[in-house]
C-alpha cells in the first residue's frame, strides 16, 4: 500500500535550474491528503492561497531525470528561515546514497 502524501511546489527559487524549480516535491511532514503547499517567492508556505502557520523542518523529494533531490526547509511562523539540499544522487549509480 502506498503511504500518503502532500506535494510541495515552490515560488521560492531553490537551484539555479528551472527544471527543479517548475517540479512539484513530494512531502510526508504535512496533513497528507495529497494537498498542494507553495513555498511563495517571499518564503511564506501557503495552502490554497492562504498562508499556513507552520513551525519546524519540511522536507521534500522528487526524482528529476534519474536523479533523486531531497531538500530540508526549517519554517517558524510559517515563513522559510533556511533552505539546503541534502540529497542528490543518480538512482542509476549502485555506489551512490
Amino acid at each position: 500500500m502506498m503511504g500518503m502524501f502532500d506535494w510541495v511546489a515552490c515560488d521560492y527559487e531553490i537551484e539555479k535550474d528551472d527544471i527543479v524549480n517548475s517540479y512539484k516535491f513530494q512531502t510526508k511532514n504535512l496533513d497528507k491528503l495529497l494537498d498542494t503547499y507553495i513555498i511563495t517567492d517571499g518564503g511564506a508556505l501557503e495552502r490554497d492561497g492562504f498562508q499556513e502557520i507552520y513551525e519546524g523542518i519540511l522536507h521534500f523529494y522528487a526524482v528529476i531525470d534519474g536523479w533523486w533531490h531531497e531538500y530540508e526547509t526549517y519554517f517558524v511562523g510559517g515563513y522559510l528561515m533556511s533552505l539546503k539540499k541534502i540529497h542528490e544522487y543518480n538512482l542509476g549509480d549502485k555506489n551512490a546514497q
